[in-house]
């Protein structure tokens, strides 16, 4: 009878468990790989979009140091030209809107600001002469 149950109850359950065992690692494995792969493809492409938008931003910093280079270059041209429009103050705000600055700043050899177009540096530039 002993053998019976074990042939018939036992043996069964015990195969049923091992086979239900190796099916739960194989899709486990499966879905290990399946997310190691997901995510290996989203970080290259993470990756690749990163490296686009440096070098997109790069040529934006090139291009908006051009441009502010050749501002300051027509800038002190005009100066050079017209040494009186420092003094002048509508000249000063004709010359900034002319040369398309958002405000124009003017130091000396040591990096101080001379002259400035915007209020809050005039309030510094009074508040260092005294």
């Amino acid at each position: 009878m002993r053998k019976s149950i074990y042939k018939t109850v036992v043996a069964p359950f015990i195969l049923s468990a091992v086979i239900i065992y190796i099916a739960f690692y194989s899709v486990g494995v499966v879905e290990k790989n399946y997310v190691y792969d997901a995510a290996k493809e989203y970080l290259s492409s993470l990756a690749s979009s990163i490296y686009d938008n440096n070098s997109e931003y790069e040529v934006m910093t090139d291009k908006l140091c051009s441009e502010y280079e050749l501002k300051a270059q027509t800038l002190s041209i005009l100066i050079s030209q017209l040494p009186k429009t420092l003094s002048e103050d509508m000249t000063s705000e004709e010359l900034r809107i002319a040369s398309g600055a958002d405000e124009i700043m003017i130091s000396d050899k040591n990096g101080i600001i001379i002259f400035s177009t915007s209020p809050d540096s005039e309030i510094e530039l009074s508040l260092i002469h005294i």
